[in-house]
């Protein structure tokens, strides 16, 4: 299956209305890797072929409901009469690690020869041209899209299946797409866009990254069912960068970005324009996870589950491992990890990484990586050059288990270099990374994250109150937080509004600081069981009340944040 990019919304410039509007429930395209046999819970439009044409191509999986492996993913015997129930399960190749991969009725535990869904898919499904609307979206034309996937609608608890060419089970969306549509703005756009709720319970909408007044990303105002919200800003210089946005009312945002609501913003600056970015193929890429049961994203949250909720299903714009055909040999590969509570240390095979951007834009120069860690909320940008034809693999080798996660090394994505690959150079320069003058640092505060974890999350002890003011800050002051993780869980560290620099760290194997290796503006910080960190933060030009927390959206729901208010 071939990579999709988001779509993009062209929101007009200066004074123009965009709509951002959450809550329609919407698709989630192509869980599904025919050659590799990955499907979760889907129901199959099998039931409406002659039941001879399909029978034998039933494959059993056995009624116990303990996990598929590999080995055995093929054999066994299907349970007596179970494809009445037209549900139809195919097993993923990797499932073998997951404890939940099991069984939640009779009729769950049944598989279907892949090769015949892929022979029904493309008998049934004609490639269709994607018809752009004008001055709405556009799709990158050099990604060719695959139709061929499981369409799945629940009513009232009756499993029904056809395949109609794009997805196979509900989530929730902004503007019926999963992941959002993307924002592409420039430094100095004014923007005027409304925010409409049309779930049945409140939420808001967090622009993640913009430093804006707090009076507009504002996390304590909620938007009723029904209601709207206008968001109206300027970009400052200094916005450039990948951004995102997905919902914040405290307690609500686990369970709804858990559903898919979220979407990237990426803004552009003159820098852009630099000749060796202008000549590579940029491709947006948002890794998410997801779980399906019974045709739906199960958001639920078990007790286990406010640990941080891991998905059965990463994936990549809303595809299970698929295909990014690449046209040209250099490519610039801007990266999301838009998932609740799973980290990504993404590893490119047999090609290395050069880091070029952190969450608040360029660094200085070019940065050789084997391997790049982002945990939730933070973004980067990556530079590849292809030196050969071939095909590699983007895997994801995090570890996730201090958050109780089930992780094992697997491929994220799928990179086809082109035939006789000439890659172009890379920058030498990007960007100057101001130096920040710690002479003039007016106060330094230190804060301690910890709790009782899965049931409460504190910093110094306390759970959020939003009527509470945790640190005042005079406008225009420079100061220095120490940040202590005294859990034996991660905790990623975001700040609202003001972006900041990492000093030093603090391993739990050594009381030695040790600095940062080099500087980049930041939003989202990771930070390790019983570590400590040091960063800097400038609080220019803006004053009001805004928030810091984890951004594992389950610790943050259940606590583990602070108000911040700076003042004139």
């Amino acid at each position: 299956m071939s990579l999709e990019e988001p779509i993009v919304a062209d929101l007009a410039r200066l004074e123009s209305m965009s709509k951002i509007t959450p809550g329609i429930p919407v698709p989630i395209r192509q869980f599904a890797q025919w050659d590799g046999i990955a499907l979760a819970h889907c129901y199959h439009p099998c039931c409406e072929l002659p039941e001879h044409q399909w029978k034998h191509h039933l494959i059993g999986i056995g009624g116990t409901g303990s996990p598929a492996t590999v080995e055995h993913r093929i054999g066994g015997k299907f349970h007596q009469h179970s494809y009445h129930s037209h549900e139809i399960m195919i097993i993923p190749a990797r499932v073998s690690y997951s404890a939940f991969w099991q069984q939640e009725h009779e009729f769950s535990m049944l598989g279907m020869n892949p090769s015949f869904l892929e022979k029904i898919a493309r008998e049934s499904v004609k490639a269709t041209q994607i018809e752009l609307i004008p001055q709405f979206i556009t799709i990158d034309p050099l990604i060719q899209q695959i139709l061929l996937a499981l369409h799945g609608d629940m009513i009232a608890g009756h499993p029904t299946g056809h395949l109609f060419g794009e997805s196979l089970a509900i989530a929730l969306g902004y503007n019926e797409t999963v992941p959002g549509a993307t924002l592409r703005l420039q430094e100095g756009d004014r923007v005027r866009l409304t925010f409409t709720n049309h779930l049945d319970v409140p939420t808001n909408l967090h622009t993640h990254g913009l430093h804006i007044s707090p009076e507009v990303d504002n996390p304590f105002v909620l938007v009723m069912p029904g209601e709207s919200r206008l968001h109206e800003f300027t970009l400052p210089k200094g916005s450039a960068g990948t951004r995102w946005y997905h919902p914040h009312p405290h307690g609500e945002v686990a369970t709804q970005q858990f559903a898919g609501l979220s979407g990237a913003i990426v803004i552009e600056s003159p820098l852009d324009k630099i000749p060796e970015l202008k000549a590579a193929e940029e491709h947006l890429l948002i890794f998410k996870d997801f779980t399906i049961s019974k045709g739906r994203v199960d958001a639920d949250h078990s007790l286990l589950d406010w640990f941080g909720k891991y998905g059965d299903l990463p994936l990549v714009n809303g595809a299970y491992q698929p295909q990014l055909v690449a046209q040209k040999a250099t490519l610039r590969l801007r990266l999301l990890n838009a998932s609740n509570a799973r980290s990504y240390l993404l590893k490119l095979e047999d090609i290395p990484l050069n880091l070029i951007a952190t969450d608040d834009g360029f660094i200085e120069k070019p940065i050789l990586l084997k391997e790049l860690l982002l945990t939730p909320g933070e973004r980067a940008e990556v530079m590849v050059q292809l030196d050969r034809s071939g095909s590699f693999s983007l895997l994801n080798l995090a570890d996730n288990s201090q958050n109780i996660g089930r992780e094992m090394p697997e491929p994220l994505l799928t990179i086809v270099a082109p035939d006789n690959p000439q890659p172009t150079p890379l920058p030498k320069r990007l960007a100057t990374v101001e130096e920040i003058d710690l002479s003039k640092v007016t106060q330094t505060r230190k804060f301690k994250f910890g709790g009782t974890a899965p049931f409460s999350y504190t910093i110094d002890g306390r759970t959020f109150n939003m009527d509470r003011i945790d640190a005042r800050v005079k406008v225009n002051t420079l100061e220095i937080w120490e940040i202590e993780n005294a859990t034996h869980l991660i905790h990623p560290f975001h700040l609202h509004t003001y972006p900041f620099q990492i000093l030093a760290r603090q391993t739990a194997q050594s009381d030695l600081w040790q600095p940062e290796p080099f500087r980049a503006w930041r939003d989202n910080i990771n930070l390790p069981a019983k570590e400590k960190v040091r960063i800097v933060i400038p609080f220019r030009d803006i004053t009001g009340r805004t928030v810091f927390h984890c951004h594992i959206s389950e610790h943050e729901d259940r606590g583990m944040m602070g108000v911040i208010e700076v003042t004139s």
